[in-house]
């Protein structure tokens, strides 16, 4: 039956709304052995009692429709309304028997194992290679106030340029201490490329893309911050926003219910904020 429904097509030549596409595909199921007669008398009497309700059925959608919210596919242009993304959340098992805060603290160890192996190939072999037991790592972090706070916040990594390497190294640094993390930029999955076996990517990858006219060579790329606050995730403490080239010191004591807006380096020559992009 999935076969059969998966290949069939309302013919527009018979039925002109929905009423007469339904009409048509119970006569064929009939006819396929796939219903019995019954069934297709029953759901006639179905469609004539949701009429005498006063449902009117609506018409069929033409092969030249376009649907008003699908995601734009203009790469050019800034006037986008719909954009394609990802979000998808850790699964919650009560009957397992490792809690979720072994789980990020196995993730956490695994993952700094990889940054370590990848640092060995550059030659530098001068980090440890002693951890703790998943358990031990959970009861510290556990006890730690800011790491507590990270664990309920959301970090959104940004690129100027479409993104291509380097997703897998910022997973593996902050993945496991933030309640998520989003990537935010240009996002073309056929031009991501992994270099190597220890900072390859890990799946699944929440992002969120802006399109290079959007992101206007990073100049409009805190719109990323707005876009993930109107998902409205729930039970969120607050966002830190940083760019893919930066290192977020995630021990730094940080109120996550503020607005904090770090300046940088302050060019006495004025800054893009004061020119056309601005």
């Amino acid at each position: 039956m999935i076969e059969f429904l998966h290949k069939w097509k309302c013919s527009n030549e018979t039925s002109i709304d929905l009423e007469g596409c339904i009409g048509q595909l119970t006569q064929d199921l009939v006819k396929e052995n796939l219903w019995g007669k019954e069934d297709a008398d029953l759901m006639e009497m179905f469609l004539k009692d949701l009429k005498v309700m006063g449902f009117k059925f609506p018409e069929l959608i033409g092969d030249d429709y376009t649907d008003p919210y699908a995601p734009s596919t203009n790469e050019k242009s800034r006037d986008v309304n719909c954009r394609r993304m990802h979000l998808e959340f850790d699964l919650i098992d009560p009957k397992k028997e490792v809690t979720i805060e072994v789980q990020k603290a196995v993730d956490k160890i695994n993952y700094f194992g990889d940054l370590v192996e990848w640092c060995n190939e550059t030659g530098y072999s001068n980090l440890s290679k002693t951890f703790p037991s998943p358990e031990q790592l959970q009861k510290e972090h556990d006890d730690s106030y800011v790491l507590q706070k990270d664990k309920n916040t959301v970090l959104i990594a940004v690129n100027n340029f479409p993104w291509k390497y380097g997703i897998g190294l910022i997973q593996r640094l902050y993945q496991p201490y933030f309640a998520s993390i989003i990537f935010c930029g240009s996002w073309y999955p056929n031009q991501i490329e992994d270099e190597d076996n220890f900072t390859s990517t890990i799946h699944p990858v929440n992002y969120i893309h802006m399109n290079p006219a959007e992101m206007t060579r990073g100049y409009f790329g805190y719109h990323c911050l707005t876009l993930v606050k109107e998902m409205g995730l729930s039970n969120v403490e607050g966002y830190f926003f940083m760019a893919d080239d930066t290192v977020f010191n995630i021990w730094q004591r940080i109120d996550y219910s503020r607005v904090h807006h770090l300046l940088g380096y302050r060019n006495s020559s004025g800054g893009w904020w004061n020119g056309g992009y601005g």
